[in-house]
């Protein structure tokens, strides 16, 4: 690899990086943070699909159930699909 390309790939990742900490602190919107988060993930790793999960807290202290993942973002380049928010449990038959 060049040096030149070097700085090129470390600028796309600072530009990258900065979007998203700027976004981290203005963007009141939640979907459209993780929306950008992803994309930008995506972008920096090359990757041509990804998704973000979320830790969802036990609504009920008194009685837990077992932890919850929440499906929230998907993107992927090759395949055109309608994502739709899902949750699973945390547990050894789900790992």
């Amino acid at each position: 690899m060049t040096r030149e390309r070097e700085f090129d790939d470390q600028a796309l990742i600072l530009d990258q990086l900065t979007e998203v900490s700027l976004a981290l602190s203005t963007e009141r919107d939640f979907r459209k943070l993780l929306d950008l988060i992803l994309s930008r993930a995506l972008l920096l790793a090359r990757c041509d699909a990804g998704s973000l999960y979320i830790r969802v807290p036990d609504e009920d202290p008194e009685n837990p159930g077992p932890p919850r993942l929440r499906f929230v973002a998907a993107q992927n380049a090759s395949v055109a699909f309608r994502f739709r928010e899902a949750e699973l449990p945390i547990t050894e038959r789900s790992l």
